[in-house]
């Protein structure tokens, strides 16, 4: 399993062609809000989440090094009544982050503000609409979809 697509500001860019930065507040949440694991030249786990880590690996990110150094303090695991896993992280300055993952219908009841061409900005019903049917599309083309959630 590989990241084909990178939903962001609004629509879906070919994954090669993503802004990737380790310092982004999604590309955290996508690796710390992970239990991908390392096994010498492999990784081990859930092929999606395998599938994130190897994409910042793939882009000489250091996915590897940012998981060391922001050690997970406390999860709350996913389960089937929630539908959400959340994760809090220390960061290097022993501050706490929350990031969540889970099911996009869920996620969105709770989100009240988006990034947005770099701006953080409150969320809209259209901006809801517009991921849930890209999400939508994306699943009906038998793609594994998702949203993860971090501060901002």
């Amino acid at each position: 399993m590989t990241v084909e697509q990178v939903y962001e500001n609004g629509q879906l860019t070919p994954a090669a062609e993503a802004k990737v930065t380790m310092t982004d507040p999604i590309a955290l949440a996508m690796v710390l809000n992970n239990d991908g694991q390392p096994d010498g030249d492999t990784l081990l786990g859930d092929p999606t989440e395998t599938a994130l880590i190897q994409y910042y690996i793939d882009r000489n990110k250091q996915p590897l090094a940012t998981i060391a150094s922001h050690p997970r303090v406390a999860e709350i695991p996913f389960d089937s009544e929630r539908k959400l896993m959340t994760t809090f992280n220390e960061t290097a300055d022993h501050q706490l982050t929350q990031y969540v993952k889970g099911a996009p219908d869920q996620l969105l009841k709770r989100v009240t503000r988006i990034a947005d061409r770099g701006q953080v900005r409150a969320i809209t019903n259209a901006d809801r609409e517009a991921i849930l049917a890209t999400n939508h599309d994306l699943a009906t083309q038998a793609l594994r979809t998702g949203l993860r959630l971090s501060p901002g």
